[in-house]
């Protein structure tokens, strides 16, 4: 009964790092990052050629496409034209939202690639006739961030997502992710102690669970 026991015991395990390892390498993950606002309410409209620019934003991984949240007032939307600026006003990257698009639905465009380190302003400007409003969340999450018209606060943040080119998985990030954990720890602790921990679940905890199988029939057997 022990045997079986012990048995099913690391059927489980292997089952579970499996389980862990197969979610680690195909996980999609697009996002490469995001400002942390809900899109809770429409929180500016732009008539026929206004802009809203949002910044300062830490470009905290890079990314090449922008999501946003707007709404048309249930009508076809109009087209759109988003500009990532550096916080000089340098451009960096620049994309077009063709009109046409649902109302209160979540439209992706397409900038170029932005890389990491960068502090921006990202600008969307109202290249159609009517109306369009984007949604996001009033100011106050503690991060120096506001959405401005014509320089001016309009006392609230968008909602804008970040995305990769394309997907990744847990595994392609694990070296970033070791890197950032050890920063946290004592200065002898760096992401080698975590690769280690690591290989140590991965291998070596299934290892002493067989080990103990083997040990445990060879004492049943005596």
């Amino acid at each position: 009964m022990r045997n079986r026991a012990l048995v099913a015991y690391g059927v489980v395990i292997g089952l579970g790092l499996g389980s862990l390892m197969i979610a680690a390498v195909s996980t999609d993950r697009r996002l490469a990052f995001t400002l942390g606002v809900t899109p809770a309410k429409p929180v500016v409209t732009l008539a026929r050629g206004g802009t809203v620019c949002q910044s300062p934003v830490d470009v905290a991984a890079g990314f090449s496409r922008i999501l946003l949240y707007p709404g048309t007032f249930r009508r076809p939307g109009p087209p759109l034209g988003v500009r990532v600026l550096e916080q000089a006003r340098a451009p960096l990257a620049a994309g077009r939202l063709a009109g046409g698009y649902a109302d209160n639905a979540k439209q992706v465009v397409t900038v170029g690639n932005v890389g990491a380190g960068r502090s921006i302003a990202v600008c969307v400007r109202n290249l159609g006739s009517r109306p369009v409003a984007l949604y996001g969340d009033g100011a106050g999450r503690g991060a120096p961030l506001h959405a401005r018209v014509r320089g001016r606060s309009i006392g609230a943040d968008l909602s804008i997502e970040f995305l990769r080119r394309r997907s990744i998985s847990t595994l392609d990030v694990l070296p970033t992710m070791l890197a950032r954990a050890s920063r946290f720890r004592a200065g002898w602790f760096g992401p080698w102690t975590l690769w280690l921990v690591a290989v140590a679940v991965l291998l070596v905890v299934p290892a002493s669970i067989a080990m103990a199988v083997r040990g445990s029939g060879s004492a049943g057997e005596g």
